[in-house]
């Protein structure tokens, strides 16, 4: 009999795969899969991440053997070289919580979909997860990091990771704040709950023109279809 962990795990990709069946078709990206692309066999997808498969094995090393090829090196924040209003969607799951420059991404997601195209997104639900005691990222945050450059916020997230993850003090905590900064590309930069999450997509929607078409939350996650107007 499946455990509670494989039950809700389950429940999370019958929930994706319903959505993407629904919204996504032609040809697309998907950004940060790693071993868990985005299954959508009547779609044309290209895999793109932040770093070279070499680099990405040493962050995962689990992941050795499961690892999608990627067709090209793009972070979510910029997308290049990929052109712009070329693509009918873009897929990031799990990707915006490590992601340095909230709205440049969405901007980057918006600037590359073609008009009528789809942004299909999923975060984690920080209270489903050792974050939970994590204060939300606030918009005015994520407004600092596009204005001012995500490393002003860098610290404030990292010593939230210490404070209220590992729980250190002291000199132990100077001691663990230098390990998180050494893996910072593996640790949450942000976390949201699903009130927090709508908060920032309805400004999302108002700035760039994006339209919510779906919303679904998972007991691990946060799913949301956005639409270019």
């Amino acid at each position: 009999m499946p455990n509670v962990r494989e039950q809700q795990r389950t429940h999370s990709k019958s929930a994706r795969a319903s959505l993407a069946r629904k919204y996504l078709a032609g040809d697309g990206i998907e950004v940060g899969a790693l071993a868990r692309p985005l299954p959508i066999p009547h779609a044309n997808v290209s895999y793109y991440d932040r770093a070279v498969e070499a680099e990405l094995v040493e962050l995962y090393p689990h992941l050795h053997d499961w690892l999608v090829p990627l067709d090209g090196i793009a972070e979510l924040e910029s997308l290049c070289p990929i052109d712009s209003e070329s693509q009918n969607f873009v897929i990031a799951c799990k990707v915006m919580e490590y992601t340095s420059n909230v709205l440049a991404a969405f901007h980057a997601i918006h600037r590359v979909l073609k008009p009528g195209g789809i942004a299909f997104l999923s975060v984690t639900d920080k209270r489903r997860t050792v974050d939970c005691h994590r204060p939300v990222t606030t918009i005015g945050q994520i407004a600092a990091d596009f204005v001012h450059g995500p490393r002003s916020g860098w610290s404030i997230y990292h010593e939230e990771w210490v404070s209220f993850v590992e729980h250190g003090a002291g000199n132990d905590m100077d001691m663990r704040l230098q390990l998180v900064v050494q893996h910072a590309q593996r640790t949450r930069q942000h976390v949201w709950t699903p009130v927090a999450w709508m908060e920032l997509l309805t400004e999302v929607q108002k700035g760039l023109g994006f339209e919510l078409e779906a919303w679904h939350v998972t007991s691990r996650e946060i799913l949301t279809v956005l639409q270019k107007r």
